[in-house]
């Protein structure tokens, strides 16, 4: 049989969980910026409102709105 000491055991309990909760913290983060970055690639700010809008899918031109002004 193996001899393993306690605090031996201890210590990889201790390092398996940080590392664990390391790996789950990073995946969030990688979700999260990615999920940002889709909404601002969709996202149209006005020109003269400075007023950040998610359009409607359809149209290419959505107007403001906040003022009513057309965006690109």
């Amino acid at each position: 049989m193996i001899r393993v000491s306690m605090t031996s055991l201890v210590l990889v309990l201790v390092c398996t969980s940080a590392g664990l909760v390391i790996l789950l913290w990073l995946l969030g983060e990688w979700r999260r910026s990615r999920r940002e970055a889709r909404l601002r690639s969709r996202s149209r700010k006005c020109p003269l409102c400075f007023f950040e809008f998610l359009p409607a899918p359809a149209p290419p031109r959505a107007p403001c709105p906040r003022c009513g002004a057309p965006t690109e």
